[in-house]
């Protein structure tokens, strides 16, 4: 009888010891919750607002052009390239600031666009600004490069006006609609913008002709740049129109094929 008050003070100190783990586990759990919440909160913040990373500015027209090197004089010339090229969508906003930030150090490129490592480019939503993050160039040149092999050259021009395109649909049809929309219709528009795709165009027109199946993204997006051409160009229904309907695929690449030839790519 004596041990039994011992038994349970035993228990009550077991009890005790798990709710204090509990406890323990639960404030440890909430502090990583709120870490993470933070981190996430960082980040976005630094997408929205990656100025501080890039110690020159051009500014030009419409364009706020950051780089992380001194920027070349010869960005006048391409930014105003670019401006033309968006002035013959019906999209196009003169009033509308284009925010471009080049990425000549990998791991600026890498921290801003990390799911993006083999593009040129990349546009963000504008629920966090609309900026447009840039991969390598040599702007005397009018060149942007991409991490990979072959196809990893373009006129940085072209790129400019591509990517800022993204931003125009996002402004028009709005995040939700760009996301969900088929990406032949999004990125064949924005390559009929920026022109200049980066796989050879009589290559991707013998591809085409072929009805070649390699859907690898130098020649997915020429198909699609040569899809939304020959609705625009041939068809001539509007972008609007364009994104708007339905289409069969398999039908549409149809009548690409049979048209390529004449198509002004």
């Amino acid at each position: 009888m004596p041990a039994e008050p011992a038994s349970r003070n035993s228990s009550a100190r077991r009890a005790f010891g798990r709710l204090r783990r509990g406890l323990d586990a639960a404030r440890k759990s909430r502090r990583v919750r709120l870490g993470s919440s933070l981190v996430v909160v960082a980040y976005a913040l630094l997408i929205a607002f990656p100025g501080i990373l890039f110690a020159h500015e051009v500014s030009h027209g419409s364009f706020r052009f950051y780089s992380d090197e001194p920027i070349d004089p010869a960005i006048v010339a391409i930014l105003d390239d670019a401006a033309a090229r968006l002035a013959r969508s019906t999209l196009d906003d003169p009033t509308m600031t284009h925010r471009l930030f080049l990425c000549n150090t990998r791991l600026r490129w890498t921290l801003l666009a990390p799911r993006s490592r083999g593009s040129f480019g990349v546009t963000y939503a504008r629920l966090i600004r609309g900026n447009s993050i840039l991969n390598r160039a040599d702007i005397a040149g009018n060149r942007i490069f991409r991490d990979a092999d072959p196809n990893h050259r373009r006129p940085l021009s072209s790129v400019i006006a591509h990517e800022r395109t993204h931003a125009l649909m996002d402004r028009r049809y709005g995040p939700i609609a760009c996301f969900r929309m088929p990406e032949w219709k999004r990125e064949g528009y924005c390559e009929y913008i920026g022109g200049h795709p980066s796989l050879n165009i009589e290559e991707g027109k013998r591809l085409i002709r072929e009805g070649h199946q390699d859907l690898s993204s130098p020649f997915r997006y020429f198909r699609a740049y040569a899809m939304v051409t020959y609705l625009l160009d041939v068809e001539r229904l509007s972008i609007d129109e364009v994104v708007g309907r339905n289409f069969d695929e398999p039908t549409l690449v149809a009548k690409v094929r049979a048209a390529i030839d004449r198509l002004n790519l």
